[in-house]
């Protein structure tokens, strides 16, 4: 291929730690797309193993729609064990991502249930913050309100 032209992304460079330490592009998708499966086996346990200490979660919006439902802010262990305990995924679909520094937003179609009530689909947006380290630090969710609050109940 003739200098200058564009030959394909750099794999290892995008695999590769950053050159400030954070961890890289395809180890937190990694981990994102691990986090997701093992939140859909309801492996509260596996999920709580990406996450550092005092990671917050939180439902973007306003919560107060939302009633008892555990929106946030709150400790993210706490917070997605009772989403766990709530909120069962049965399928999920990583659409698209965006990476940024120690920042990724994702976008993804999921098939879920609340309370063992009736499945929906729906599409979430994911704003996942990192540590030096590649454990989560903040996750921000974006979802359907309108969904959410009529299957809530």
């Amino acid at each position: 291929m003739p200098d200058g032209q564009n030959q394909g992304p750099d794999i290892a460079a995008a695999a590769a730690p950053r050159p400030d330490g954070g961890p890289g592009r395809e180890r937190m998708l990694a981990t994102i797309d691990a986090a997701l499966a093992a939140r859909s086996r309801g492996d509260k346990g596996e999920v709580a193993r990406f996450l550092a200490p005092g990671a917050v979660f939180r439902i973007a919006g306003n919560s107060s729609l939302y009633g008892a439902f555990p929106a946030g802010p709150d400790e993210a262990r706490t917070a997605v064990s009772e989403l766990i305990d709530r909120v069962r995924f049965h399928d999920h679909e990583r659409i698209d991502a965006i990476v940024e520094g120690n920042r990724a937003a994702c976008r993804w179609r999921i098939d879920f249930s609340i309370d063992g009530g009736p499945v929906g689909t729906t599409e979430l947006c994911d704003l996942w913050t990192f540590d030096e380290e590649g454990r989560v630090t903040e996750l921000i969710q974006f979802v359907d309100t309108a969904l959410l609050v009529r299957m809530v109940g």
